[in-house]
């Protein structure tokens, strides 16, 4: 009864996101509109950079994972595992959750059970090796990938990223695993900004836009921007015609 519930609810979840696609301009515009004017430039640059500091995270994590998945599949093949390829780029694309592939780790003993039922090899042996082949990926996803990768995409120091990982978990659980760096970003470049009144050390060496000041730490993403100039230039002629 459960699994039938939980598929009506994924099902009903699809279908929302499918009216809010296709509605999706519409409901934009509604929702700018429905923002005070007095606040209205601060929220959408704040809801930008949001988007913005998101969609870097995400190709970030979606690089990371494509390299774990790689890794695996490689290590797979070499221990001999069934379905190495495929089962090690499955475990990359849960990766997109970090540590989320340790879940992988039972149906990776029941290939195992599979592949030494059909050799007549040692089960635990095998199994050994798959752990040890986890081991080494956590250890250069770890220690080489996010370092790096993570770096390029936020900015962020390495030692960063895992103080932030460590404290994002500690207060939200699962979620904070998400949305850890993302936050941590957003609050460096907007307490560079307010309080130390510094330009953002997070776009050094990036050419930034800029929207009411020369210290906007954060712009807007390009596609963005142009929506709302096109959005504020609309408001005004309506404006204008009204007052004639």
């Amino acid at each position: 009864m459960s699994v039938i519930f939980s598929i009506v609810s994924w099902f009903i979840v699809l279908l929302y996101m499918l009216f809010i696609l296709l509605d999706f301009n519409k409901l934009s515009r509604a929702f700018k509109g429905a923002i005070p004017t007095k606040y209205r430039r601060m929220a959408l640059r704040i809801f930008g950079d949001v988007a913005d500091t998101m969609s870097r995270y995400f190709r970030g994590q979606a690089a990371v994972s494509f390299f774990v998945g790689v890794i695996f599949a490689i290590e797979f093949y070499i221990i001999g595992l069934p379905m190495a390829i495929a089962f090690g780029m499955f475990v990359g694309v849960l990766n997109m959750v970090p540590y989320l592939q340790l879940i992988s780790i039972p149906i990776a003993a029941f290939l195992c059970l599979v592949a030494t039922a059909a050799t007549g090899g040692s089960f635990w042996v095998m199994f050994a090796w798959v752990i040890a082949a986890y081991i080494i990926c956590q250890i250069i996803q770890d220690m080489i990938l996010i370092p790096t990768i993570m770096k390029s995409q936020m900015g962020l120091n390495p030692a960063i990223i895992f103080l932030s990982l460590s404290l994002w978990v500690y207060v939200m659980g699962f979620i904070g695993l998400i949305i850890g760096l993302p936050l941590t970003t957003l609050i460096i470049s907007y307490y560079c900004e307010f309080v130390l009144h510094q330009p953002n050390p997070l776009q050094k060496g990036k050419k930034r836009k800029e929207l009411h000041d020369k210290k906007t730490p954060m712009a807007l993403t390009s596609a963005f921007l142009e929506n709302y100039r096109n959005h504020e230039k609309k408001e005004n002629k309506e404006n204008k015609e009204n007052k004639e």
